[in-house]
């Protein structure tokens, strides 16, 4: 049977072949060939496995990995003032997150200008991240890269991620402060913040990955999300956009994983924009028969 062959004849198979097999054989085989498989079997994989797997990349070149489906503790939704800013709690609840694609990095200004036309950036170099954004113009990017001819040929949509997305791929199988651990110690081998950053935010990638190979995720610029909040207090109306980790400006503590605000404390609500806040971009095949 096609189980029983010697791993080196299977790594020459094509990837149809190969999807049937058991996650244990599956295992067993080169990364780059693991890599071809379809979204929905790379998702089963161990995380030790799926952190050989390359990135898939699209149209743009923008790289993305798959963040396996799995269960775990996230902070709450509940949300207090703390010196003037909403911020959600930390209270936990068990949240059960399905497969999807993550970006690697966080949307440069070489990609956002490529596709909206213009660069709103306060840091102007391409590979940096895109900051400056409203949480409306990252919505925008994702609908007008998900309609790119070579995108909607591939099958892809384009989205914020939402929270528990978010959390879930920052910790990445962690279940401490930091993907690293909880000592913010060894933060700056990670990331940009404030005690290294230099006032500025840092070209992508240029610190160590988590452990599903994601740069940046708590540092270098906060991210929106796809989620809004409403504000408990009633201090503040209406559904507020959620940005979450930390930034070049951040202090350690306000890198942690479960750190989230709302923009309710801010005049501008949705259409606040400021140089701290970028963000990444997740995906979905909507048709598996055209994944890249």
């Amino acid at each position: 049977t096609l189980s029983e062959l010697p791993v080196d004849i299977l790594n020459r198979l094509p990837a149809d072949v190969l999807s049937p097999l058991s996650v244990d054989i599956l295992s067993q085989l080169l990364p780059q060939v693991l890599g071809k498989l379809p979204t929905h079997v790379i998702g089963t994989l161990p995380g030790s496995v799926l952190a050989e797997v390359p990135p898939k990349r699209n149209s743009l070149g923008m790289s993305f990995k798959i963040v396996p489906g799995g269960s775990f503790t996230m902070s709450s939704g509940t949300a207090e003032l703390q010196n003037g800013t909403l911020v959600l709690g930390s209270e936990r609840h068990k949240v059960i997150v399905s497969t999807f694609e993550a970006g690697v990095h966080e949307v440069t200004q070489e990609q956002f200008e490529s596709v909206i036309k213009m660069n709103p950036s306060h840091f102007r170099f391409d590979n940096n991240p895109v900051d400056s954004v409203t949480q409306a113009d990252a919505i925008e990017f994702c609908k007008m890269l998900s309609r790119l001819p070579e995108e909607r040929a591939a099958g892809y949509i384009y989205d914020l991620p939402t929270r528990p997305q978010w959390e879930y791929a920052c910790l990445a199988g962690a279940t401490t402060s930091y993907s690293f651990g909880d000592d913010p110690t060894d933060l700056g081998l990670y990331e940009w913040f404030e005690e290294n950053s230099g006032e500025s935010s840092h070209a992508v990638g240029r610190k160590r990955p988590n452990a599903w190979g994601l740069y940046d995720m708590q540092g270098n610029v906060s991210e929106w999300c796809k989620d809004t909040e409403i504000d408990p207090t009633g201090n503040y109306k209406g559904k507020h956009p959620i940005y979450t980790g930390g930034n070049w400006d951040s202090h350690a503590v306000n890198c942690r994983a479960t750190e989230r605000q709302a923009s309710a404390y801010y005049p501008y609500n949705a259409n606040y924009n400021m140089n701290h806040f970028g963000f990444r971009v997740v995906r979905r095949a909507i048709d598996t028969g055209k994944q890249r």
